[in-house]
């Protein structure tokens, strides 16, 4: 009998082993829903992906991309050495040889979603499933599935009027204050320049709103909130478009003073707006102003000036090029 095995965390993934069935049945295949033995899962911190971990008898990292789980099995502590050979962790005729396992210098892929020969030796196998989603991209600019942004519903009154209504005095039928998750292409909602001048944009498409990515998170507490995103992405900070890892306690945010930053994990949105501008806040609080963009270019999109088609449709495919955006 095959002793459980310890495959060692990866991302915010729920990983899955499984005892399977005698390999020698052509009948009896192996999908991971019902097993000699309960499967044994564990939920594992995105902290693990790229780290050189070690096992009982060799040293693993792991990384996640798209829809897919690398495990790469190394013979140097600090994972330096080659792995570009594949893992053979199984007996291709139910035979215990030990000269045909490949188990160091390898590595192995499987698919999320997809159940998985791990391992198998003399007719038994372990089998393998992961569910959940890899990080997004550390140069993807997103904001956390908790932002919350300025759904305009009247664009008939001032910008000034729909502030109120979303982050002072509520009135439902001007705008409302609501999850950036919740918006779709076409909503209008409140932006604002380097000046803080408010006015009304539309969303060209929100990114990520449904294959719920997750990515690296700065929390950023202000005075008179918060606001969590990625580390590239570009808001306006001492009063100067500017990456969310430059921000340090004491900066300026919309002209609220920064009081603490903190790091963690979350699933990420980003509506991406005609004039690449949004107004964001957390989930209580009052908002700052952000940019749709990262920082490599933020630079050319919000401070050169470059014009804009006027189409959306051309936006729209601008936008679909530059980010890789799926529509809505």
């Amino acid at each position: 009998m095959l002793s459980v095995l310890s495959l060692v965390a990866l991302g915010a993934l729920e990983e899955c082993l499984y005892m399977g069935a005698r390999r020698s049945d052509p009948d009896n295949k192996e999908d991971c829903s019902s097993n000699v033995n309960e499967a044994q899962c564990v939920a594992v911190p995105d902290d693990g992906l790229g780290k050189c971990t070690s096992t009982s008898n060799n040293w693993v990292k792991r990384s996640c991309s798209g829809s897919t789980v690398k495990l790469q099995y190394h013979a140097k502590t600090d994972c330096s050495d080659n792995t570009s050979a594949t893992c053979v962790f199984e007996d291709i005729q139910d035979i215990l040889d030990p000269t045909r396992a490949v188990t160091r210098g390898c590595h192995m892929t499987f698919s999320i979603g997809q159940c998985e020969t791990y391992m198998a030796l003399m007719g038994m196998g372990v089998h393998i499933k992961y569910t959940g989603t890899c990080p997004a991209a550390d140069d993807e600019p997103c904001f956390s599935r908790e932002a919350e942004a300025c759904r305009v519903l009247d664009t008939s009154v001032a910008p000034s009027v729909a502030f109120r209504a979303c982050f002072d005095e509520p009135a439902p039928t001007v705008a409302e204050r609501v999850k950036m998750t919740a918006l779709t292409g076409g909503d209008y909602v409140l932006s604002a320049d380097m000046d803080q001048a408010y006015a009304f944009t539309r969303v060209i498409v929100n990114k990520h709103k449904l294959n719920k990515k997750r990515s690296s998170i700065l929390k950023i507490v202000h005075a008179d909130g918060e606001i969590e995103l990625t580390p590239d992405h570009v808001l306006l900070v001492d009063g100067q478009w500017a990456a969310a890892h430059t921000v340090k306690v004491g900066s300026s945010l919309s002209g609220s003073k920064v009081t603490a930053i903190s790091h963690g994990v979350s699933g990420v949105i980003n509506p991406v707006t005609v004039s690449g501008m949004i107004v964001a806040a957390g989930a209580t609080g009052r908002p700052v102003v952000s940019s749709a963009y990262p920082e490599w270019l933020a630079q050319y999109m919000l401070e050169q000036n470059y014009p804009l088609p006027v189409s959306k449709v051309s936006i729209m495919d601008i936008m679909v090029y530059l980010f890789n955006i799926p529509l809505d």
